[in-house]
């Protein structure tokens, strides 16, 4: 999953719209596109994505946001129906988990064995913001009007900041540990945020 990284068990599943062995597909048509050339997204930054899609203040449609997950172009998205039906259920999960506060993003996990291993969140970070990004330019001026929404946004976004260098050895990997346990609660604080705004 997520293109070569290693992960602990699934989480951020909400069980009725999406099975383990539904991500499992998902995951491996998403890297069957990208060794095809077509671009498009690991789970991990499709989660992401998804996630801030359901989180702002416009209904995005299918034939506008598809795209950018399963790369290609619009018309190869709307014939690919096998990805498009995982990810209708992808979304679906998403919304399901948010809505019932238990959302935790699939992160890719660095190094196995003796220690805790270390999540990398840059990849779904990177896709929340891509998909932030498709509800315009007043989305994020409303976000810094509030400090609710302001505070929630800090993690996503502080992950995106990174140096090269410090991608897989962070200097402080305790608070790096730390705040990529804060995204699930980010995502949820600001999927609500955005719902009682609508």
């Amino acid at each position: 999953m997520g293109r070569g990284a290693q992960t602990g068990a699934t989480p951020g599943l909400a069980s009725h719209a999406m099975t383990p062995e539904a991500l499992e597909r998902l995951a491996a048509l998403l890297d069957e596109g990208a060794m095809d050339g077509r671009g498009g997204m690991a789970v991990d930054a499709a989660q992401g994505f998804v996630a801030a899609l359901l989180s702002g203040p416009r209904h995005v449609p299918d034939s506008e946001w598809m795209p950018h997950v399963l790369g290609g172009s619009a018309a190869e998205a709307a014939a690919d129906a096998r990805r498009r039906a995982l990810l209708t259920a992808f979304k679906e999960d998403a919304r399901a988990a948010l809505e019932a506060g238990r959302f935790e993003p699939l992160l890719p996990l660095l190094g196995s064995g003796a220690g805790d291993p270390l999540p990398l969140p840059y990849g779904w970070c990177a896709g929340y913001a891509a998909g932030f990004a498709l509800h315009g330019d007043e989305a994020p001026e409303a976000i810094g009007e509030d400090p609710i929404a302001a505070n929630a946004i800090v993690p996503i976004l502080s992950f995106l900041m990174y140096a090269p260098e410090d991608l897989h050895a962070p200097k402080d990997p305790a608070a790096h540990r730390a705040v990529a346990a804060e995204l699930g609660p980010a995502a949820v604080t600001l999927y609500h945020w955005w719902r009682a705004r609508r």
